[in-house]
């Protein structure tokens, strides 16, 4: 066999608006390529990536903080614009001040998230997973509430993604508790966090059985008890007393105090 060697840079990265444009001209080009979730996971942990790849040619996520608001809310309209005339086959350029500034990177993942939401809302009855797209984002779990939050006003869609992650959790729990494992409670916190206080409650069931998996599997989480600390640290256990997740936080909690 060849002997593995450190990749090298070799001239410099492609531009991020032209990354952008070509891969979405690809991503358009073709049905069964737009339909495909590992192209659209790819193409978001691309452009969540630093634009250099590590020694051995893997991509390395960035934590990326999340932006103001007012700049999300341009993004999306450019990015919305954009999406639509480069379907339609306009030659059009994404502005290189948006997607070429500091926050670069940042701008790229909403763009990713209003393309996606314009597939999900087109394509959903042909999207066989979205659990990958769920962990493409790696922790940049604004990014995914803003996905969420993009689809709030479109309740079919939020079901369909619900039933689409209550079904992949269950088929792959074990991949998700490795997974788990080697992001640490820091990552499984925000991820519990971001589905149990989702205004829909459909999505908040994907919370919920989560919490239940991790607790049917306590052997193989010994991470587990530093959740109690991260949910008292994010208000979660000052949910509205009553409801179905106050009710399982608190018994989690509970459960941990008394040990």
């Amino acid at each position: 066999m060849l002997e593995t060697r450190p990749w090298v840079t070799a001239g410099s990265p492609l531009r991020n608006t032209v990354l952008i444009k070509q891969a979405l001209k690809l991503l358009y080009s073709s049905e069964a390529l737009y339909r495909n979730v590992k192209c659209w996971s790819f193409f978001i942990m691309i452009l969540g990536s630093s634009d250099l790849l590590e020694k051995r040619g893997h991509l390395l996520p960035l934590v990326l903080g999340e932006p103001p608001l007012s700049f999300q809310e341009n993004v999306l309209a450019v990015s919305s614009n954009f999406l639509e005339d480069l379907k339609s086959g306009v030659n059009v350029s994404l502005p290189s001040a948006i997607f070429s500034g500091q926050l670069h990177h940042e701008a790229s993942l909403i763009l990713a998230v209003q393309a996606v939401q314009q597939m999900l809302c087109c394509d959903l009855p042909h999207v066989t997973s979205f659990l990958e797209i769920v962990l493409a984002f790696g922790k940049n779990f604004w990014a995914l509430r803003l996905l969420l939050d993009q689809l709030c006003c479109e309740e079919p869609i939020l079901c369909g993604i619900a039933n689409l992650l209550l079904r992949d959790l269950s088929r792959e729990e074990g991949t998700m508790l490795r997974v788990w494992q080697n992001l640490g409670p820091q990552y499984v916190g925000q991820f519990l966090c971001l589905f149990l206080t989702c205004r829909h409650k459909r999505m908040q069931s994907v919370g919920l059985f989560s919490l239940n998996v991790i607790i049917e599997n306590l052997h193989l989480c010994p991470w587990a008890k530093q959740l109690c600390t991260f949910f008292h640290e994010s208000g979660l256990g000052q949910l509205p007393f009553g409801t179905t997740v106050h009710q399982e936080v608190s018994k989690f909690v509970s459960a941990f105090e008394k040990l």
